[in-house]
């Protein structure tokens, strides 16, 4: 009888602890879920970079959304670098940046290719947080394309012409065939440049685009299938029509 009451005492004690351990463990989630709560409630979340496109030697003015309309606790990023903390700005970015505390705007002067990167603010306003990002690409103006061409085939007097086209901006270059109304294989798109080249109007137009600047240039078709010919035949007449030659 005294075992069995004994073996009962266990058993309610042992149960009376696991109910405690319950309840300690209950009361730390509700801890976290709260923490985590709070910590939410602090930070506002943070959206995807507004991009921009500069060209190069220009600059740019990034500015803070909804300005509270004083100087609250501001840090300014780049590339995870401190640019400004307040009003001060670090010592190697006072001949680049100018920043101005009343509206917490950044302004980057005579930017350069190394001056492409993600440029964070960050403010605390009443308690929370929020965090604003930028991302600025910096592009050369594109240079006048250089165009070569020469003739694959040709019938003046049919008036057909195909032409072998090569189009080259910096490095990047295109190859194509084109005729008077239509170019194979006309466009590519390069690290730093996109080229196209068409056939408009029996010219043949090389073009070169980024988001900053085009550049184009334009040959005649007649005028470069009638001077192979003639140069094979005789020599072009002057005043005379596209396939005449002297």
């Amino acid at each position: 009888m005294l075992c069995h009451t004994h073996i009962n005492h266990r058993f309610l004690l042992n149960n009376f602890r696991h109910h405690i351990m319950c309840q300690r463990i209950l009361s730390g989630m509700k801890m976290l879920l709260l923490l985590s709560c709070w910590i939410i409630a602090g930070i506002t979340a943070e959206g995807p970079p507004t991009r921009h496109y500069r060209v190069k030697n220009s600059s740019l003015c990034l500015h803070v959304g909804k300005p509270p309309g004083y100087l609250p606790p501001t840090t300014w990023l780049f590339n995870e670098k401190v640019i400004v903390v307040n009003e001060d700005i670090s010592p190697n970015y006072t001949d680049k940046v100018v920043y101005n505390p009343k509206n917490l705007s950044l302004c980057i002067n005579q930017l350069t290719e190394r001056d492409s990167g993600i440029y964070k603010v960050t403010i605390i306003v009443k308690f929370v947080q929020r965090t604003e990002s930028h991302r600025l690409i910096v592009e050369e103006t594109v240079p006048t394309p250089a165009l070569w061409m020469s003739v694959m085939r040709s019938n003046l007097s049919a008036g057909f012409c195909n032409i072998t086209v090569n189009c080259s901006i910096w490095d990047d270059w295109v190859w194509s065939v084109c005729d008077g109304d239509s170019c194979r294989t006309p466009q590519r798109s390069f690290r730093r440049v996109n080229i196209t080249i068409s056939a408009d109007n029996r010219f043949i137009v090389c073009s070169g685009n980024n988001h900053v600047s085009t550049s184009n240039v334009s040959e005649s078709i007649n005028a470069t299938c009638t001077y192979i010919y003639c140069s094979v035949n005789r020599k072009p007449a002057s005043g005379g029509s596209a396939t005449s030659c002297a």
